[in-house]
């Protein structure tokens, strides 16, 4: 979902080896990165996932981590020991349906399903997970509009639980892929106009998605036949894989502001289609579903 650069790039063994962080004030609670990640994979080994099988809440879904992609800000690297308070990156994931027996498999095997992950002890960002995915074919990123349930987010204070906060976003992740999958389905059959290019164009400078010289990179990049032949022509998909082709290697708030701007504005101007999805999901309308647990 992200690109980040090699300079930044870790494993989850120097997450690991990181010292455990400082507090910055009596209700500072820092979670330690390597500790986050490890339960993240706990969780996903050990557990089935919610879906809503004919208005019943059923532990039916699983997951499986795949790849990683994990960066930190501005590493200092000292005999291969990092220091570092930013986390940011990607688990890309098979998921699974009807008890971990049939892969959800969408666009027919061309984008993936990632999870994103943010997580700050200097107190700039509240630890985050939400849903995406990744294009196979240029490894381009997707993140989905955001609805109640694709993001989960949490202050470090004194009264947060790891293990719940994971429970939480990994429950979201999964119910936010039918929304991901639709949607990246209607924008890859959305067909775009000279005049519709041109209006999407001037959204995404007036609305500050991007900076114009960005909207520039990316008309310029979707005429490239090289493009077309990925991303094919004249389609809402098209144009919102050459602007993330373009934001490779920027910064992780550069990134999620274009790919979740974008998909704002194309709502905005009439051309990215309602999401309409056949399944209700645990965390939109949880109240009034009966959950059947393990």
């Amino acid at each position: 979902m992200f690109s980040i650069r090699q300079e930044s790039k870790v494993t989850r063994g120097q997450l690991r080896s990181l010292p455990k962080p400082v507090k910055l004030g009596t209700r500072h609670c820092p979670v330690h990165h390597g500790e986050l990640m490890d339960e993240i994979q706990r969780q996903v080994d050990k557990k089935f996932f919610l879906r809503n099988i004919n208005g019943r809440m059923v532990p039916d879904i699983k997951l499986e981590v795949v790849g990683e992609n994990l960066g930190v800000d501005t590493a200092t690297r000292k005999d291969s020991v990092i220091e570092s308070s930013e986390l940011f990156g990607n688990l890309n994931m098979n998921v699974y349906r009807d008890k971990g027996s049939t892969l959800i498999d969408p666009l027919n095997g061309d984008m993936g399903f990632s999870l994103g992950i943010i997580n700050s002890n200097s107190q700039k960002h509240r630890l985050t997970l939400f849903g995406g995915s990744i294009i196979f074919a240029c490894e381009n990123g997707m993140l989905t509009l955001d609805i109640t349930g694709t993001t989960v987010k949490r202050k470090h204070t004194t009264h947060i639980s790891i293990v719940e906060e994971v429970a939480k976003g990994l429950q979201a992740f999964c119910d936010s892929t039918r929304l991901i999958e639709v949607t990246a389905t209607n924008m890859r059959e959305k067909y775009l106009s000279s005049s519709d290019l041109n209006d999407a164009l001037v959204r995404f400078g007036e609305s500050g998605t991007m900076c114009w010289n960005l909207v520039g990179k990316t008309l310029a990049d979707y005429r490239q036949r090289e493009h077309q032949k990925l991303h094919g022509t004249n389609t809402v998909w098209s144009l919102y894989n050459a602007a993330t082709n373009m934001i490779k290697g920027s910064s992780i708030a550069i990134q999620r502001k274009v790919m979740s701007g974008m998909q704002d504005d194309f709502d905005t101007i009439g051309l990215l289609p309602k999401p309409d999805l056949d399944e209700v999901h645990v965390t939109t309308l949880a109240p009034t579903l009966e959950r059947v647990d393990n």
